[in-house]
């Protein structure tokens, strides 16, 4: 997998990044600034999902992914990390930019120091990464301790700002409209036959399906969307059209897993082997309720800086 190539060939750097977010109103299909949400996240043992960040009207920024990635179930039901470091990437707003950003986290620091925080039942993790300072026009994105800017070896760390969702394009559960249409992005590495390249990984991927349904009783949006590994964290925008000519664009949530269709054999009595699982087309979105909650709990449990 190339992700391979982003643990191993970097070099660590201390520099600041500009954070922005995108406008929530454009008049073509997609707007550009969206294509840029999606990050390729991959640890230090190889294995990857997407992500996306967020800032909050406090000048707070934060990572957000599936949990699966960073933590298992230890004893006694506890979360243990499964690394300890992993490297952030995704493309800066500035179109002049090609070259992506590169982050670095020590999970290990940041979950000591309680930036780190995984939901006690979701399959979502955030990571507080740093604060928004500094006059307007003029705001850089300080990082914390354990989060580093990086560049790959022989090249230049990144310049470019990060793209970060904002409140103006969240959009909240309960007005989610089934029906509308929805884009998913990611780094779905796990596409394709080994040995025979036909997709650049290291460039997100877009796919658009409907909003079919809601579970109100676990708070899930399904889509009629197939997933893959490596979608796993990657955000989901619903399109809404408002009059004739206006067309607006929200986050709505994370995407979590695939519905599976199980294929059996049935028998007159009983079903018959083999049995299958294959993926039905449909998958499973996680709100941004959930993740707003889960980045609240994480303010309120992080010691002050006179504590720590």
């Amino acid at each position: 997998m190339n992700a391979k190539l982003l643990i191993c060939l970097f070099s660590i750097g201390l520099y600041t990044v500009t954070m922005k977010c995108p406008l929530a109103i454009a008049e073509r299909s997609l707007p550009q600034d969206y294509i840029k949400y999606p990050v390729l996240v991959a640890l230090d043992s190889g294995k990857t999902a997407s992500g996306f960040y967020i800032n909050n009207e406090k000048g707070d920024a934060y990572f957000v992914t599936a949990k699966h990635l960073f933590f298992q179930n230890g004893e006694g039901g506890g979360q243990v990390l499964k690394g300890s470091k992993a490297l952030l990437m995704s493309y800066p707003r500035e179109e002049n930019l090609k070259e992506p950003i590169l982050v670095q986290l020590d999970l290990a620091e940041l979950f000591s120091f309680g930036y780190l925080r995984a939901h006690p039942e979701k399959d979502v993790t955030v990571v507080k990464i740093g604060s928004i300072s500094g006059p307007e026009g003029m705001q850089s994105l300080q990082f914390y301790p354990g989060v580093h800017l990086a560049a790959r070896v022989g090249e230049p760390v990144s310049s470019g700002s990060l793209v970060g969702a904002h409140g103006d394009v969240i959009r909240n559960y309960e007005h989610v409209a089934v029906g509308n249409d929805a884009f998913i992005f990611g780094y779905p590495v796990s596409l394709g036959i080994e040995d025979y390249p036909q997709i650049d990984f290291s460039r997100p991927l877009l796919r658009k399906g409907v909003i079919s349904g809601k579970n109100s009783e676990k708070m899930s949006i399904i889509l009629d969307c197939p997933v893959h590994y490596g979608n796993s964290g990657g955000p989901v925008v619903e399109v809404e059209k408002f009059g004739i000519t206006e067309t607006r664009y929200f986050i709505i949530g994370m995407v979590s897993e695939f519905i599976p269709f199980d294929d059996k054999w049935y028998g007159i009595e009983n079903p018959l082997e083999p049995q299958r699982i294959e993926n039905s087309g449909y998958s499973v979105v996680i709100p941004m309720d959930t993740i707003l909650d889960l980045i609240q709990s994480t303010d309120s449990t992080i010691p002050s800086k006179s504590e720590a």
